[in-house]
């Protein structure tokens, strides 16, 4: 037996201020919530599940033990819950974004408008939509009913989510990849005698020219064999252009064609990482928060360990600190160009993850009287002090790269974010002793990052889809998951053909701000009307 919504006439003042009068009369009554509340004298008349005819959104038990919403239900502790938003935020960001914006813009001047722009633009949306999911308890589309005409808002950001999820989770098969190339006596990417390197590839002087089983000549040319290309190499200068990282990254993982207009191979092995990240997936949300909370323990706290054992061990290396002191050296002038403003707008987006419908959903699985502003401020800086961290590590790395291969600081350039990580990072990490070892942490510190990220992406499309379809679909969350893991493996498969991907990443960033300030105006629009509704701040 179920109760009707005309059954009963629910008073207003029962519990937090977060009910509404349901009885035919209620104009009245206009200060109302998203969300009511658990009315303990109706329990024992709740059936096990209520459908959304019949109760307009699920009752919280605030007086029990276990789960306030006995619908969608909890986190099991607020430890799992801030692990989940830490890792929601620690990813790609961190660790490739940021130390290249850093050493493109002026070093550490670029932190002045990074900051600036954190506290004034995104810290506002960022408590909005926290505020909204822990109020609400509903996904990105559904907490869109307080205004119906703007819904496509949240439909934009489940699509966002959708697209956000193939792009990282390419970027964790290309992680895994590494990671079991990895394991393995000798880095395949720490000597040129493979037949993907090419004519031009330069050893260096890690590698001397006896280890590569190579004859010196007198003008400090080394011959060097390669039987499985049947030729011979004499490599000459120095050039970060044919170090074997990048000749690894291009030919062996990315398999680049020469254009769009060249599709190339499918990469099958790089098809097969892609899958077994996404079986991860499906693993870690298999039973909702439940399960992704008990992931996050080794998802977020695992690669904060290996970031402390690379930096203590990359700090040690020669030319290190040089580069460190180098790279950091504040360059004012950088603050006279709307560019690097821009760069760092867009930045504070992109390393809180605003506006894809992750934080809603997120902060939907919260406890209501979840003390929202502690959590932001507490989520904000350790993101900060991330990107510091992962600076200091890049820059370390990158002094290393630069005394083996005798380039100059000065001369020093990177493509972008992505050649900062598996080019020179892996580099880097192939010079010291033991180097497998140290990759091994380093591949599973960046795949277990940026999986955690990836989980939330896709549990924002499943609770959406759930939520705006509860009667059919909740029950049924798991074929959910499955189908949204299946199609999104099989919408992944063209990204294993040879062809560039560099443009994905700028529409991603293009399409993702300007949602941003989009939601935040019709969201405070919404709020500031006080004869709608009133959002609780404790």
């Amino acid at each position: 037996m179920s109760i009707s919504s005309q059954a009963y006439s629910i008073p207003e003042h029962i519990g937090p201020r977060r009910t509404v009068s349901r009885g035919e009369n209620s104009e009245k009554n206009i200060d109302y919530s998203l969300y009511p509340p658990f009315i303990k004298q109706f329990d024992a008349k709740l059936p096990a599940y209520a459908r959304e005819g019949d109760i307009e959104y699920p009752f919280e038990d605030t007086h029990g033990t276990g789960d306030e919403n006995r619908i969608r239900g909890n986190w099991s502790n607020n430890i799992e819950y801030i692990l989940a938003a830490i890792g929601f935020t620690s990813g790609i960001g961190n660790l490739w974004r940021f130390p290249f914006l850093v050493f493109q813009n002026g070093g550490a001047a670029f932190l002045v408008p990074y900051l600036i722009v954190l506290l004034i633009a995104v810290l506002p949306i960022f408590f909005m939509e926290l505020v909204l999911g822990q109020f609400s308890s509903l996904a990105a589309i559904t907490v869109w009913k307080v205004v119906p005409l703007f819904k496509g808002i949240g439909i934009a950001s489940v699509l966002l989510s959708a697209v956000f999820a193939i792009y990282f989770n390419l970027i964790s098969g290309w992680s895994l990849f590494y990671l079991i190339n990895s394991v393995s006596f000798s880095l395949p990417w720490s000597n040129c005698a493979n037949s993907w390197t090419g004519q031009n590839c330069t050893l260096g002087t890690r590698i001397s020219c006896t280890e590569a089983n190579g004859t010196l000549l007198l003008n400090g040319s080394c011959v060097v064999s390669m039987p499985n290309a049947n030729m011979t190499l004499i490599v000459n200068l120095p050039d970060q252009n044919s170090i074997p990282s990048l000749r690894f990254f291009h030919n062996d993982v990315l398999m680049l064609s020469d254009g769009f207009d060249k599709i190339g191979t499918l990469n099958w092995y790089l098809g097969i990482c892609i899958l077994i990240v996404w079986i991860f997936v499906f693993l870690c949300l298999f039973q909702g928060v439940k399960s992704s909370g008990k992931f996050m323990y080794l998802c977020v706290i695992g690669p904060f360990i290996i970031l402390t054992v690379l930096l203590i061990r990359l700090l040690t290396l020669d030319g290190s600190i040089q580069a460190l002191l180098y790279f950091s050296k504040p360059d004012w002038n950088v603050l006279k160009d709307p560019k690097v403003w821009g760069e760092a707008a867009v930045q504070a987006f992109y390393s809180i993850s605003c506006c894809a419908g992750g934080w809603i959903t997120i902060a939907s699985y919260s406890r209501f009287h979840n003390n929202v502003f502690k959590d932001i401020w507490l989520i904000m800086f350790v993101d900060f002090f991330m990107s510091i961290v992962c600076c200091v590590l890049t820059f370390a790395a990158i002094g290393f790269t630069c005394f083996e291969f005798s380039i100059e600081l000065d001369k020093f350039y990177i493509r972008d974010g992505v050649h900062l990580v598996f080019v020179f990072l892996a580099e880097a990490l192939a010079g010291v002793p033991v180097a497998p070892v140290y990759s091994i942490m380093f591949f599973a510190m960046l795949l277990l990052s940026i999986h955690t990220t990836e989980v939330f992406l896709v549990e924002t499309m499943v609770s959406s889809i759930c939520d705006e379809f509860p009667e059919r679909l909740r029950r049924n969350r798991r074929h959910v998951l499955t189908t949204v893991c299946a199609v999104f493996m099989l919408l992944s498969i063209p990204f294993c053909l040879s062809v560039n991907l560099a443009f994905f990443g700028r529409c991603v960033l293009l399409i993702s701000y300007k949602k941003c300030f989009l939601s935040l105006f019709f969201m405070l629009f919404l709020l500031g009307r006080r004869n709608r509704i009133k959002v609780p701040c404790r």
